[in-house]
């Protein structure tokens, strides 16, 4: 007899192009989702920071305040923003001045390029500037503090910048990859700024790189001064935004971040960690941020991150059946329905809580109560568990013709009798495990159904015919227009 053949082991299926992870890199994935878990939206952090305190320039506004040399009187205020203003004894001009020496059309102010300039339009009497006659058909400048004299009125010139919040606002889905300090200093553009911040208790340093076009914005808009090269007095303008943006942090994250902000240095050899890169874009302005959290700040963070409670996932949901009433009966009674019979049910409004995935010996829930009104809408009563053993449903002397006889007797059990309880279903809601939870006596569910929809009957959990709800006698019943429990 020939030996058996061995059998060779089939050779490992090869997964080619799989993203690949070392035991470290492994780790340290896990300590940043860890620390970052229970963050909802980090971009509100900046979104709300940018906001509060970046403000983008809306152009200039000409404030003239008049008085009458003559006749002491109130004064009026005048503002324009941009535009042509006239001014002269005619109805029709911006400014009128009821004096018969002022011509109709006496004098205009045009803005142009956020600077306001004057001209006399050749009017009898003239217009002054600081005490200088205008030469008419020739423009002049405007500058802060300027007085302007068309007799017997006076004007006083006042220039100013509007700035207004910037509501334009966006922030790119943020990229993340494992890499070491040495990488990250060696891609960061040349006409970027890095800024180090120290990480305390002992968690290392926290690197920031900025392009430096975008900083110089920054500054500009917070100082509202032309923008410059940025200079090291500039570190505590950014500390101030900084610091803003962690007071937001701090609400969400599950340890407090003690941070100081200061030069970048060189990171220890072979220093691993997360690279974080993102893109804000403001009016008129745009730029990149990159950050460098060291493997030292994660394990810091893992030891100050309490560990997690139980946590609903939101993507987890759950089915709600909302039942009218129920009713009781036996395989036996079950499998003689077809359609067109109707059946009279106990009307106990309640939303079952998953009945298909629980024990066919217990149901849980909470009673309801409908409100009324459209849509349909139930109020949450209180909640239920409750048993629906054999014996709470079926009585013993139903059981079949030895009912009488114990259990060890019987040689073939009369399983028609076994219990079935059939539910009316209105309609099923899915909800999270939070929006479960949060469930409590007077909370509202809302159902997209109404009355003369058809109802769904369901015996453990499983959906076996449907029909209508009728009223027999001033109660409730369904007729029955489909049933597969056969």
């Amino acid at each position: 007899m020939e030996a058996p053949a061995l059998i060779k082991p089939t050779s490992l299926i090869s997964f080619e192009g799989l993203k690949r992870y070392s035991r470290v890199e492994v780790g340290l994935t896990k300590g940043f989702y860890r620390a970052f878990r229970h963050v909802t939206d980090w971009t509100a952090w900046l979104r709300e920071a940018f906001g509060e305190w970046l403000e983008v320039y809306q152009g200039t506004t000409l404030r003239l305040q008049l008085t009458n040399e003559i006749e002491q009187g109130e004064t009026r205020i005048y503002r324009f923003d941009d535009g042509e203003i006239r001014i002269g004894r005619s109805s029709e001009c911006d400014i009128v001045l009821g004096v018969r020496a002022i011509g109709k059309q006496h004098a205009r102010l045009a803005a142009k390029q956020d600077s306001y300039y004057l001209e006399d339009l050749g009017s009898p009497i003239g217009t002054y500037l600081n005490g200088r006659k205008l030469i008419p058909g020739q423009p002049e400048v405007l500058t802060n503090g300027d007085r302007v004299l068309i007799f017997p009125f006076s004007f006083a010139v006042e220039i100013e910048a509007r700035w207004v919040r910037d509501e334009h606002f966006e922030l790119s889905p943020p990229s993340t990859s494992l890499t070491t300090r040495e990488e990250f200093d060696s891609e960061i553009p040349i006409d970027y700024r890095q800024f180090g911040v120290e990480m305390c208790p002992d968690m290392g340093q926290l690197v920031i790189a900025a392009s430096r076009p975008f900083l110089e914005e920054i500054v500009a808009r917070l100082t509202r001064a032309p923008a410059a090269r940025i200079a090291e007095s500039d570190h505590g303008i950014f500390e101030f935004l900084i610091v803003s943006v962690l007071e937001k942090v701090n609400r969400e994250l599950a340890f407090p971040l003690q941070l100081a902000l200061g030069k970048s240095c060189v990171g220890s050899p072979g220093e691993r960690g997360f690279k974080v890169e993102f893109c804000i874009a403001l009016r008129h302005a745009a730029g990149v941020f990159q950050i460098f959290l060291p493997e030292r700040a994660l394990a810091g963070m893992r030891r100050l991150t309490p560990t997690p409670a139980v946590s609903a996932i939101d993507g987890l949901t759950w089915r709600i059946f909302v039942c009218a009433g129920r009713l009781e009966l036996t395989l036996s009674d079950a499998s003689e329905i077809a359609p067109g019979d109707i059946l009279l049910f106990t009307e106990d409004m309640e939303a079952l809580l998953t009945p298909y995935l629980l024990h066919a010996a217990l149901e849980r829930g909470w009673k309801v109560q409908e409100l009324g009104g459209a849509p349909f809408r139930l109020e949450v009563k209180e909640y239920f568990e409750r048993s629906v053993w054999m014996e709470d449903i079926i009585p013993t002397a139903n059981y079949g013709e030895h009912a009488d006889q114990s259990p060890d007797t019987l040689t073939r059990p009369d399983l028609t009798s076994l219990p079935v309880r059939l539910h009316i279903i209105l309609a099923q809601v899915e909800l999270s495990l939070a929006e479960l939870t949060a469930l409590t006596r007077g909370s509202i569910i809302e159902l997209n159904w109404v009355k003369e929809d058809p109802v769904q009957l369901a015996a453990n959990g499983k959906v076996i015919g449907s029909g209508s709800l009728v009223e027999i006698e001033g109660k409730l019943g369904v007729e029955i227009t489909n049933w597969s429990g056969t």
